[in-house]
C-alpha cells in the first residue's frame, strides 16, 4: 500500500499513481530499436506475472542482423485489431527510415505493470506478425526468460518509444 503525505499534507497516492502511470493502463507500449545485431536464448519459462502461459518453444535461440527490434508490452484493455495496425505503421516507418526490412517482434513485459493476459498478448503479437507478413518478421518466444543481446546503432532516431491507445482513448 502506498502511504505518503505531501508538503501540503495531502495524500499523494493519486500523484504517485500518475507518475508510474498505473491509472493509465489501457495502451500498448513498444520500444523500437534499430539494431546492428539481435540475439536471444531462452533460459527458462517465466513465472511472473502470476498466471503467465508460455508458448511451446520452437526456436530456443534467435539471431538477426541489421533489423528493427520491437519490444512489445500488451496491457489490459488492448484490442489487437485496433492497436496492431498502429504499431505496424510505426514499424514500417522505422524500416523506411533505416533502410532495413528485417524485423524482430519481442514480447517484453517490462514496460508496464498492467499486463494483459497471455492469450491477448499472444493474439496481438500474432496480429502484428500477420500484418507484416510481406517482410516475414522473426518472432521471439512469449513467456520465457531470455538472455538478450542488442547491438543498437548510434544515430538519431535509433530508439523510439511509442504508446498506442484504443478507440475510446485515442490521443491523436
Amino acid at each position: 500500500m502506498i502511504n505518503s503525505v505531501g508538503a501540503h499534507g495531502a495524500d499523494n497516492r493519486n500523484w504517485l499513481l500518475r507518475v508510474f502511470r498505473m491509472d493509465n493502463c489501457t495502451n500498448m507500449r513498444a520500444l523500437l530499436c534499430h539494431c546492428k545485431s539481435y540475439e536471444s536464448e531462452i533460459t527458462g519459462f517465466s513465472e511472473r506475472p502470476p498466471g503467465v502461459q508460455s508458448e511451446t518453444i520452437t526456436q530456443p535461440t534467435l539471431h538477426v542482423e541489421d533489423a528493427v527490434v520491437v519490444l512489445i508490452t500488451v496491457e489490459t484493455g488492448d484490442v489487437p485489431k485496433v492497436v496492431a495496425p498502429r504499431l505496424v505503421e510505426e514499424i514500417e516507418k522505422m524500416c523506411r527510415d533505416t533502410g532495413h526490412q528485417k524485423v524482430v517482434l519481442l514480447p517484453f513485459a517490462h514496460l508496464s505493470a498492467c499486463l494483459a493476459d497471455s492469450e491477448t498478448s499472444i493474439r496481438l503479437i500474432d496480429e502484428v506478425a500477420t500484418l507484416l507478413a510481406d517482410i516475414a518478421p522473426a518472432r521471439a518466444h512469449f513467456g520465457s526468460d531470455k538472455r538478450l543481446s542488442l547491438d543498437i546503432y548510434g544515430h538519431p532516431g535509433n530508439v523510439r518509444y511509442r504508446e498506442f491507445y484504443g478507440p475510446d482513448r485515442d490521443k491523436g
